[in-house]
């Protein structure tokens, strides 16, 4: 099939609606998930690191290195987990809330914390299934704690999926925090969780709709490549890893991701009438390498290797599929056979690719800051209004068939009574 490569007034208009719409949301999640910190609030800034054993509470005679949060510890050789000792000194401000407490930014990791001495919490750090806190956390200090002039905290973070660290850590008003900490779990717990239902669910629809209409093969796919979004999703979400395999559990995550993509190019073809056979057999092929490769290099997670790998060479393997989608539903806006769909598919496409983009972007911390997220999930509302218009104009196409059908057949009955 011959391309064409000039493109239609409303074939780039489409494209161009796609990038605007990504730009829009982009701008809009900015400025949504976006929380002040209260204030007053003491950040503790005098940190020292030290790297002793895991089980035994470091003194003031260990070799404490002076360093800056947020920070990953250098990588331990030999443990299944990595671990760092953290000691946070500072001096009681002149203001005074009626309770303290503590907030430490996405740890990324287990903590147990010490108040001057006292154990203040312990979130799983000896935990089969090691959590790995993805959130901030905010604990309450009891009255007498803290105690006038001189106090020291002592963090212990563990991780197993990459290397032990710690992020900012605040002190502040119970309540005040209690607040900030309440929107920022609407922010990051709630709104992804229905994100993740809306995907679910239409995913559910669409493949009810293949089961129903056999024929329409195109929606079984993208019912394929959204359970492969759900559970992308829904394992970015999960604090502590699945069934306690922490390695593979975090391969999965890439994969889902993968497998998202590959199946959205098959969908397309699918759903155009094309047969592209070399071109999803090479996406097929990137989908099982970049599983495989995955999967066998998890045991070696932790180490920078593996990141590097993830971000300098799946994840633009995932955003090159993107491209070749969108190239493909450029072509059929142009000359499918049913342009009107393709082209609300372009600026669904085109939208999901620049998100997509913004978010490697994010994860090579190239831009955004400590509340950041990623914003894939939070295009689910979009590609479920897209499909369901384009479910609600398949069925009423065929109810027009259908009707068509029997006046036509009502026209030859009629013919032969006469």
């Amino acid at each position: 099939m011959a391309v064409r490569w000039t493109p239609t007034l409303a074939t780039s208009g489409s494209l161009l609606a796609g990038a605007l719409l990504a730009l829009l949301l982009v701008l809009t999640l900015d400025r949504l998930t976006s929380t002040p910190l209260p204030d007053p609030l003491l950040p503790l800034t005098q940190i020292e690191r030290v790297q002793t054993a895991i089980d035994e509470v470091p003194d003031a005679a260990a070799a404490w290195v002076q360093t800056n949060l947020p920070e990953d510890a250098p990588m331990l050789l030999g443990p299944e987990r990595q671990h760092a000792w953290y000691r946070i000194g500072f001096d009681l401000p002149d203001w005074q809330p009626p309770l303290w407490a503590l907030l430490l930014q996405r740890p990324l990791a287990a903590v147990s914390i010490r108040v001057n001495g006292q154990l203040l919490a312990d979130s799983g750090v000896t935990r089969t299934q090691l959590p790995e806190y993805r959130h901030d956390l905010r604990y309450n200090l009891s009255p007498g704690m803290l105690r006038p002039g001189h106090n020291e905290i002592l963090i212990l973070s563990v991780s197993q999926t990459r290397r032990a660290g710690l992020g900012r850590v605040w002190l502040g008003d119970s309540a005040q925090l209690a607040a900030y900490k309440a929107q920022r779990n609407r922010i990051e717990k709630d709104w992804p969780t229905l994100a993740l239902q809306v995907i679910a669910v239409l995913a559910v629809i669409l493949a009810a709709f293949q089961a129903v209409r056999p024929q329409e093969t195109a929606f079984g796919w993208f019912a394929a490549a959204l359970s492969g979004w759900a559970f992308h999703t829904a394992l970015v979400e999960r604090n502590s890893a699945l069934f306690g395999l922490a390695a593979v559990h975090q391969a999965l995550v890439v994969i889902g991701l993968v497998w998202f993509v590959v199946f959205g190019l098959v969908f397309v073809h699918r759903l155009v009438g094309w047969r592209a056979r070399r071109v999803e057999r090479s996406a097929l092929l990137f989908g099982l390498l970049a599983s495989v490769l995955l999967l066998g290099l998890s045991p070696w997670q932790p180490w920078p290797l593996y990141s590097h790998l993830v971000l300098w060479l799946v994840v633009p393997g995932v955003l090159l599929v993107g491209v070749l989608i969108l190239v493909q539903l450029w072509r059929a806006a142009q000359q499918g056979r049913d342009r009107q769909e393709a082209r609300w598919l372009l600026v669904l496409a085109g939208m999901l690719l620049t998100i997509g983009i913004r978010d490697w972007l994010l994860d090579l911390n190239l831009i955004g800051n400590w509340q950041s997220l990623r914003y894939l999930p939070f295009a689910a509302p979009m590609v479920f209004s897209v499909f369901g218009w384009l479910l609600l104009r398949r069925h009423v196409q065929a109810l027009a068939a259908v009707e068509q059908a029997n006046r036509d057949l009502e026209g030859k009955v009629a013919e032969k009574t006469r």
